[in-house]
């Protein structure tokens, strides 16, 4: 099979899809990427083919389109700013077979609509706070593209939702969807320099 993953350009956003990526990969299928333009050189330095979708920026407070995310729908906005139609012509392009999105990225999932695709998503456990919050934009997003936006949103219209909560962690109250599956959180070596701030955490832990 072919998959097309969607990530916001950021370390903490890219990161977590690697591993599930290079599972994939390990196991015949064929794996790319689609984010912002300026984000290829970190998914080709992990080894995978980079497409460009939506605008050219990279996840900090100073770039211009994040302060335009702050101000709007968050990271909802983003689909409006041509990730969702980068996202159709990387997936054509690559023949994709099914669209596996970051937790944050939803150009992914109203592509995935648009297509006619299975879209999967996995999520760190910060998505089970800010998805209630954004879900409403998101619907909004959709029905922008000619969707029915509450059927995109629904808690069943991913084929699988992978949550990489520590169970020992998860809230008591919290059910989780029938599509939902949890799986241990996995780490990668991203590469590049630590921020000067690491060693002086690191110092601080081992001290108390």
């Amino acid at each position: 099979m072919r998959f097309l993953f969607t990530t916001i350009p950021g370390a903490g956003h890219f990161h977590p899809l690697v591993p599930t990526a290079r599972a994939l990969r390990d196991r015949g299928h064929d794996v790319a990427f689609a984010a912002s333009p300026s984000f290829a050189p970190a998914i080709e330095a992990a080894g995978f083919e980079a497409h460009p979708a939506g605008p050219a920026w990279l996840e900090n407070l100073g770039d211009p389109v994040m302060q335009k995310i702050l101000a709007g729908e968050f990271f909802v906005d983003l689909a409006r700013m041509g990730m969702v139609e980068g996202v159709v012509r990387a997936a054509t392009a690559t023949g994709a077979d099914a669209i596996v999105r970051g937790g944050a990225e939803v150009g992914g999932l109203v592509a995935g609509a648009i297509l006619g695709l299975p879209v999967a998503s996995i999520a760190a456990a910060a998505n089970k706070i800010y998805w209630p919050l954004i879900r409403p934009g998101v619907a909004r997003a959709a029905a922008e593209h000619g969707l029915d936006g509450e059927h995109v949103t629904s808690d069943d219209f991913e084929v699988l939702r992978v949550d990489r909560t520590p169970p020992s962690l998860e809230l008591p109250d919290y059910v989780a969807p029938a599509n939902q599956i949890n799986i241990q959180p996995e780490t990668i070596d991203g590469g590049g320099e630590l921020p000067e701030w690491f060693d002086d955490l690191a110092g601080g832990l081992s001290s108390t």
